[in-house]
């Protein structure tokens, strides 16, 4: 689901951190419970203790380790993914109703690395605004899987790989949220934001101080707008596995641009910041 910015806040003027590795400074506007707890899980971090019945391939992604950080972007699996839900607000009880996903190797799209799932949102019917965008019908949920089932299957998908999604906040909020209700603890991925890694190359062709006195060129990274921009036709829109796709093709075209501005391993992405 691509959420309009006039909808949520803007949270990430720093957009590429993990979920259990936060990269400072901290900013303002990003909420402070967030901020803390992911500083603290990071200063004390250690093996995690996990329930013994806990699913395998479950117990498996908390133990794997992040990438090298000096590992080439070009060599870096990349897991693009979205999500359709119930609704926006997932902290008023909105829950997920599919998750799409497509892998990337580098700058190239993997058609033949993906993940797709319906998702039983457990007696959370998605408002009729909602079905309208995603077309997710009662009826198809109702014979779909939980999200108990389908986690397990989605984190063996994207394994400790760098994740990225389009106001990624909000899929990973949603996500999160699932993870720590079922398991106790959040994603261990770093992830990035194609809104933000968009602006960021632009940032360096532009005055930094023009888009900087300029938030309303914000509204130019809106999935359509960068789709049209980059000549990408984006007709399937909010169905989680188009929009995964759609938004790889936009990743694609933004990372054969690192090299102008110096960006060529995972380290150099951890150090980009939003101007």
């Amino acid at each position: 689901m691509n959420v309009h910015l006039s909808t949520i806040s803007f949270p990430l003027p720093l957009w590429f951190c993990t979920t259990s590795e936060f990269v400072l400074p901290f900013r303002n506007n990003l909420p402070i419970n967030l901020t803390t707890n992911m500083w603290l899980e990071t200063l004390f971090r250690k093996t995690p203790v996990l329930p013994a019945d806990l699913d395998d391939r479950v117990k498996a992604y908390f133990l794997q380790s992040l990438p090298d950080k000096k590992t080439p972007v070009c060599d870096l699996r990349f897991v693009v993914f979205d999500t359709e839900t119930t609704g926006l607000e997932e902290k008023k009880g909105d829950r997920l109703l599919s998750i799409g996903a497509v892998g990337m190797k580098g700058c190239r799209v993997d058609l033949n690395d993906t993940f797709y799932a319906v998702v039983n949102p457990d007696n959370h019917c998605a408002s009729a605004e909602s079905v309208k965008v995603h077309f997710i019908t009662p009826s198809e949920t109702v014979a779909a899987p939980s999200i108990a089932e389908v986690l397990p299957k989605f984190l063996n998908f994207i394994k400790a790989d760098v994740l990225v999604a389009h106001h990624a906040l909000f899929d990973i909020g949603f996500i999160g949220s699932e993870m720590k209700r079922l398991y106790g603890r959040p994603l261990i991925n770093y992830f990035t934001d194609t809104v933000e890694l968009a602006h960021a190359v632009d940032s360096a062709e532009h005055s930094s101080q023009y888009l900087l006195l300029n938030p309303h060129r914000m509204e130019e990274y809106e999935l359509d707008k960068l789709c049209e921009k980059y000549h990408i036709p984006h007709e399937a829109r909010h169905h989680a596995l188009g929009d995964a796709f759609v938004t790889a093709q936009v990743a694609a075209r933004v990372f054969k641009q690192f090299e102008k501005i110096g960006v060529k391993t995972l380290q150099d992405l951890l150090l980009l910041r939003r101007v």
